[in-house]
């Protein structure tokens, strides 16, 4: 499977632990999300009965990525990869994993702060300031025939 997120930015870490849970078991952290101001963490989790069980396990997942790709995208990345169910191709991240927080000051000015830092349960850390860092590092415009040979070297 080829997942193209050359173009990917923002996004929804909900949206991201909702498609990760079908590639990492029932109820794995994902994630503790901590809040910076609020001494507060939040667990992110693979969701039950999204289809886990109905995967086949084995087949190889490639990510493509480029310098542009933020958040939940990065998100997404680095988790598959540090559980080891995805190899990253194409370019590091840009290494935005702050978590924001919109306030409206006036109708002609609005601020989005940092509140948030997800921490992966695996390396105790994150992709702030590195970016995620590509399994296969090659130009993003050749990233996908690259993944594809991957796949097919696998199968011959």
């Amino acid at each position: 499977m080829i997942i193209d997120l050359r173009e990917a930015n923002e996004g929804s870490m909900e949206f991201a632990q909702h498609l990760m849970s079908y590639f990492i078991d029932t109820e794995t952290l994902l994630a503790e999300i901590h809040y910076q101001r609020q001494e507060k963490t939040l667990k992110l989790e693979s969701i039950e009965g999204l289809g886990y069980a109905n995967f086949k396990q084995n087949y190889p997942i490639y990510i493509l990525t480029s310098a542009f790709v933020t958040h939940a995208a990065e998100f997404f990345s680095y988790t598959l990869q540090h559980f080891d169910r995805a190899a990253i191709i194409g370019r590091k991240t840009m290494g935005v994993s702050s978590l924001s927080q919109e306030f409206v000051i006036n109708e002609w000015l609005t601020l989005k702060l940092p509140v948030a830092l997800p921490i992966n349960p695996i390396t105790k850390s994150n992709w702030e300031g590195e970016g995620v860092i590509p399994d296969i590092d090659v130009d993003t415009k050749r990233s996908f025939e690259t993944a594809y040979q991957h796949a097919r070297n696998l199968i011959r």
